[in-house]
């Protein structure tokens, strides 16, 4: 029997002008336009956001030099992929809460003009507890992460943001020992007679007088 359009029944003549296809080759499948692209062409056109790294370096003397710790940490910032600018305090103590690279990077930070705030160690950032505590709570109000290389706080982490919460109770918890060692030395002053707040000012008749006419 040869091939060709079947006589039982109506004839199609359209029949006889479509090609056959082989039969190895699959019919094509087609999908519905969803108007959305695909997965692999969303994740092209999606690109990470760099994030800007604030680097805090400090030494308390001037023959001092901020080199090693500047090294390592361009070395982890370039790790993570991310951009960095350099706040170096040169000669200054880290007992002081006021510095002038330090306050810049406050002034930065309240601008948003980073988003993560780097150092080396801990000690570098301030060495007292109460203004280190104060500093850091700041930095997290503001949204701005904290990362400490020699302590292992990263809080662009889950666990790193459970260590900056403890510090923050840490910094509460000060402020409330001192505001209650304050109201005991008041009463006790109080209780002793002494009066509290400036002493009065009094001015004699004779410097009255010296200064009517001016």
């Amino acid at each position: 029997l040869k091939d060709g359009p079947s006589h039982s029944g109506n004839y199609d003549p359209t029949l006889t002008s479509q090609p056959r296809r082989p039969a190895d080759e699959a019919a094509p499948i087609l999908q519905p336009a969803t108007g959305r692209p695909e997965q692999g062409e969303a994740m092209k056109n999606t690109t990470p956001t760099t994030l800007r790294a604030a680097i805090y370096a400090r030494v308390s003397t001037a023959d001092q030099t901020c080199e090693n710790q500047l090294l390592e940490l361009h070395r982890y910032i370039a790790a993570r992929g991310w951009t960095a600018v350099d706040y170096v305090d040169h000669g200054v103590s880290g007992a002081k809460d006021s510095r002038p690279a330090l306050d810049r990077l406050l002034v930065d930070a309240r601008r948003r003009r980073f988003d993560v705030l780097v150092v080396w160690r801990l000690d570098r950032l301030g060495r007292n507890l109460r203004h280190l505590v104060t500093l850091l709570e700041d930095v997290q109000a503001l949204g701005i992460a904290f990362v400490s290389l020699a302590e292992g706080i990263d809080a662009t982490t889950p666990a790193g943001k459970l260590q900056m919460h403890i510090l923050a109770a840490i910094a509460e918890f000060e402020r409330a020992r001192i505001a209650e060692r304050v109201r005991a030395g008041l009463a006790r002053a109080r209780a002793q007679g002494q009066r509290l707040g400036r002493r009065p000012r009094w001015v004699s008749d004779d410097d009255l007088c010296r200064v009517a006419h001016l």
